[in-house]
């Protein structure tokens, strides 16, 4: 029998890598909040409606549906001077979609978005001024239905999440969050990937 030698042991390190990226990073959440994102923006809404009514209503939703799916995560938390525990509509408070991790020490902020407008440097600075003490630097990633998650780290450097595996969330590249090698079998997903 042919020994498996070094090439093996790193195909099977960088699988292992590859599988864990999504969990450890957040980006598992980011490609479920956008699922959810996607089904609450296709809720019917009435006729009539105003466009700042709809996103509530779609923001309702995405709420329930973030309840039912991924118990795991916080939704609607208010924070008002590094305190997590004031009531919902406190006057001075940030409300946040979502919230991972411990209330006391959150590890991430996800925002959704419905309408054109995204997350702007004050919005940013909001958040990370209501958080607790030691949370200045998590990441805020922006879920948008339909598009690839965007996260801002502490320093307000937006990027495209994407571009950490490689096209997790759809495009040209291979899905799934393995790391994948080019004109090789992907045999974790049963599909092949072929050299750009």
């Amino acid at each position: 029998m042919k020994d498996p030698g070094w090439d093996t042991a790193a195909a099977l390190g960088l699988d292992i890598v590859g599988a864990a990226v999504p969990f450890v990073t957040g980006l598992g959440q980011a490609r479920h909040l956008t699922g959810i994102a996607n089904r609450a923006d296709n809720i019917p809404i009435p006729t009539g409606t105003t466009p700042r009514t709809a996103g509530t209503l779609k923001h309702t939703e995405a709420e329930r549906l973030v309840n039912l799916k991924l118990p795991n995560l916080n939704t609607e938390v208010s924070y008002l001077g590094g305190i997590s525990d004031v009531t919902r509509g406190t006057k001075g408070s940030v409300r946040l979609d979502v919230v991972e991790g411990l209330l006391k020490n959150p590890t991430e902020v996800f925002d959704f978005k419905f309408g054109k407008a995204g997350l702007s440097k004050s919005r940013i600075d909001n958040i990370y001024g209501a958080l607790p003490v030691g949370s200045q630097n998590i990441p805020i990633t922006e879920i948008r239905p339909g598009a690839l998650p965007t996260r801002v780290n502490g320093l307000g450097a937006a990027y495209n999440l994407s571009q950490d595996i490689g096209g997790l969330f759809g495009g040209d590249s291979a899905s799934g969050g393995f790391v994948l090698y080019p004109s090789k079998p992907n045999i974790n997903m049963m599909q092949s990937v072929y050299a750009k």
